[in-house]
């Protein structure tokens, strides 16, 4: 109730009247009047109400100034509800009458606060002279404070271990209770200790005006975090970080790679996020490992990073045509095989076109209702080609909701990118084009740039329903027709992921074609094949033919018509060999 009164009192311009006081006794007494004889219900109204009224007869609460401003440092205000609400943390002061147990605590304090830790049992070291003295008040806090940041304790932890800009931040955290607040400061700091080492930034730091507004020369420095002063905005993130616990084991600086990138353009960076994002439209990027040490920004993402990703086959090959860069299980090598299998009006009928259309764009086959009727009449007059009826799919309300309303907009280009041209998007400098798009002409903007483009004419045309030309080992796997249509339980039972098994079904293909090209070698002494070779072979030969094409494992169908023989390849000598010999034994 305080903090929500004062809080209120604080967004309404003008003060609080008497006559508001006035009406809310009026209030009070009204709502007393429905409880006549419950005397419990009575006091709780009376002393919510009370703690109403009292916050509003006094004074409106001043707002919390941030001390120790500077040129450098911004002058910020916090509002008395943001303070009243934030976790109190306790201020620790040395006081000559003050009970030995609360002297001993406020050395404990000074201990944490300088070291991150409790020393004495961290480590089982006390610095007897230095406590006896601050105890004894032969010595301020101060000067104790002073002091444990000249050991070669604090040196050992927190000078040696890290390069210059990091003991810079650290040592605002022990000695000011804040970070670092323009890259101004800490050129200067960074000139201090590089020509006078580290005990002249922490006299500097001790002797500050700031130090004395803060904490004086009783009090033990404390986090000036969310609720004791206004933070500022332009390192808002890196000031929290540097509060956290795990501060003292992060040894990549914040607050100079934040204030470094102020003055750069927007990197090109995954737009997901850090590290090993588990989204499938991350399409397969490979990142390194980010479980020490991680960094806090998004990680580089452009269109050479390492890919790893099931290739259909086309000519247009990966965001890169350097083999080197990206890492392709390629299911078929034949360019004019692969067009032939696509979906097409010259080779499929308009009812295979219009629900491999329904597939690919709104990723599944749509209910009864929501069918697009008066498109797939044209469709099949001829009035209209596959590209224009995709066109409406994309425009419609239902591939909307599905792919634009409900996601934020880097997700929606994403997935919006992925359905309608077939592979990701080449990193922040095209999707920068497509924000500046949406934001300009909106979602029907979007959808017409990918159709009209140059790309989707010369990779589909007017008649080729569009298809993923590069789909992740996991993508693969969920879309196989040997996988079960329950994919969610198949999830849980599975005893390995999608790229091992994809890597188990390559190694074992290896290993036949070895076996069989060894046995080829030993033909002239061993003319005839025992039952394993045989088996083996005879199997081989029925993976060659019955080896799905990319698109059959993209968009799965059991329509005969979605899935067409491979043309016969020509036989090698062992294989013309060994369909003799089984011809002979049947």
């Amino acid at each position: 109730m305080v903090v929500n009164a004062r809080g209120l009192r604080g967004v309404i311009p003008e003060d609080v009247t008497v006559a508001t006081v006035v009406a809310l006794k009026e209030m009070c007494w009204k709502a007393l009047s429905y409880f006549p004889d419950d005397k419990p219900a009575q006091d709780i109204v009376k002393y919510y109400f009370y703690v109403l009224i009292q916050e509003y007869e006094v004074e409106k609460p001043a707002a919390k100034l941030r001390e120790g401003v500077s040129n450098d440092q911004q002058g910020l205000e916090l509002p008395q509800s943001y303070s009243l609400a934030a976790e109190s943390r306790p201020k620790f002061v040395m006081k000559s009458n003050a009970l030995a147990s609360q002297k001993q605590a406020v050395v404990k304090a000074a201990y944490r606060q300088v070291f991150e830790s409790d020393i004495n049992r961290a480590y089982g070291i006390t610095f007897k002279q230095l406590e006896s003295q601050v105890i004894g008040g032969n010595i301020s806090v101060k000067e104790f404070i002073r002091s444990l940041g000249k050991t070669r304790l604090y040196r050992r932890l927190f000078y040696e271990p890290y390069n210059i800009s990091r003991i810079i931040e650290l040592a605002f955290r022990h000695f000011l209770g804040r970070g670092l607040s323009s890259i101004e400061e800490f050129q200067d700091y960074f000139e201090l200790i590089s020509n006078s080492g580290l005990s002249a930034l922490i006299d500097t730091l001790v002797d500050s005006t700031e130090y004395a507004d803060y904490f004086g020369e009783e009090t033990v420095p404390y986090l000036r975090g969310l609720g004791q002063e206004a933070q500022e905005c332009r390192n808002w993130g890196a000031q929290l970080n540097l509060f956290k616990y795990s501060t003292s084991v992060r040894k990549v600086p914040q607050f100079i790679t934040m204030f470094g990138n102020y003055q750069q353009p927007l990197p090109n960076q995954h737009p997901y996020g850090v590290g090993n994002d588990p989204i499938e439209t991350q399409f397969g990027t490979v990142f390194k490992s980010e479980t020490y040490n991680p960094y806090i920004q998004p990680t580089a993402f452009s269109k050479d990073n390492h890919r790893l990703l099931i290739d259909s086959g086309s000519r247009f090959q990966n965001v890169t045509n350097k083999p080197s860069k990206a890492i392709a299980l390629k299911l078929n090598n034949s360019n004019s095989e692969h067009r032939s299998r696509n979906v097409n009006l010259a080779n499929h009928s308009p009812e295979v076109i219009i629900r491999g259309a329904y597939r690919q764009v709104l990723g599944q086959e749509p209910y009864s209702g929501q069918h697009l009727s008066a498109a797939e009449t044209k469709l099949r007059n001829g009035e209209i080609s596959v590209r224009e009826f995709v066109r409406q799919l994309a425009k419609s309300s239902l591939f909307r909701n599905l792919y634009w309303d409900n996601l934020y907009i880097t997700k929606a280009i994403e997935c919006i990118h992925r359905r309608l041209l077939g592979r990701p998007t080449y990193g922040r400098a095209e999707i920068n084009q497509y924000y500046d798009l949406c934001s300009k002409k909106g979602f029907y903007a979007l959808v017409d740039e990918i159709l009209d483009s140059n790309e989707y004419l010369e990779v589909y045309g007017e008649d080729t329903v569009p298809y993923e030309r590069y789909v992740t080992p996991r993508g693969w796997a969920m879309r196989s027709l040997s996988q079960p249509s329950n994919w969610a339980q198949a999830q849980l039972d599975r005893k390995a992921s999608a790229g091992e098994v994809v890597a188990q079904k390559i190694r074992d293909d290896c290993q036949r074609l070895s076996r069989l090209n060894s046995h080829n070698g030993r033909a002239t002494h061993k003319p005839t094949l025992d039952s394993k070779d045989l088996k083996d072979t005879k199997v081989l030969e029925i993976q060659e033919k019955a080896m799905p094409s990319a698109s059959s494992a993209i968009a799965p169908d059991n329509n005969n018509d979605l899935h067409e023989k491979l043309p016969d390849q020509p036989e090698t000598p062992l294989q013309e060999e060994t369909r003799e010999k089984l011809t002979t034994n049947d």
